[in-house]
């Protein structure tokens, strides 16, 4: 009889480790296929010389361009919100109201600039988008942000001005 129970018990032990073994694979394959199945980075940032390869997220009506630490948020013809690039993690916010953009970090207001209404570009060359000069308040700095689309009239990049300290960023799809 002892004999026996330890047979069943070893028997078991046996067929439990095959179903483990079985569930292990399982899992492993699914994740293998989904690692496979990632999304890739589609776009790229220029920022202060420097190239980051980022998501482009499309959330309801905006653009949520994002890596594993920055995200920038586009909507409405404007990039409204910027996190990561700035030390400390500080938190970059642009206010659009009728001809003005107010920039500010951490919700408080540091510079506001003067912008002319958004105006269609067309070089003859096949890009097509949306341009809109601005004037910074503090330095009397003149610059230009600006949207490029393909002929399907779907983004291709932006160039914006997200801190009046700063150069433009600059995105680009791949």
């Amino acid at each position: 009889m002892k004999n026996n129970i330890l047979a069943i018990l070893a028997f078991l032990m046996i067929a439990s480790c095959t179903i483990q073994s079985s569930q292990y694979n399982f899992i492993k394959n699914i994740a293998l296929n989904e690692e496979n199945n990632r999304p890739e980075k589609n776009w790229t940032s220029r920022w202060l010389n420097k190239n980051t390869d980022l998501y482009a997220i499309n959330i309801k009506d905006q653009i949520i361009f994002a890596d594993e630490k920055i995200n920038i948020f586009f909507k409405d013809d404007q990039i409204y919100k910027v996190t990561g690039l700035l030390e400390n993690d500080a938190i970059i916010e642009i206010e659009k109201s009728d001809n003005r953009l107010l920039y500010k970090i951490n919700g408080i207001p540091i510079s506001s600039d003067y912008c002319s209404a958004q105006s269609m570009l067309d070089d003859n060359k096949g890009f097509l988008g949306y341009t809109q000069s601005c004037e910074a308040e503090r330095q009397g700095v003149s610059y230009r942000n600006q949207i490029l689309l393909d002929s399907n009239n779907l983004i291709t990049s932006l160039i914006f001005k997200i801190h009046p300290n700063y150069p433009q960023l600059k995105l680009r799809k791949k």
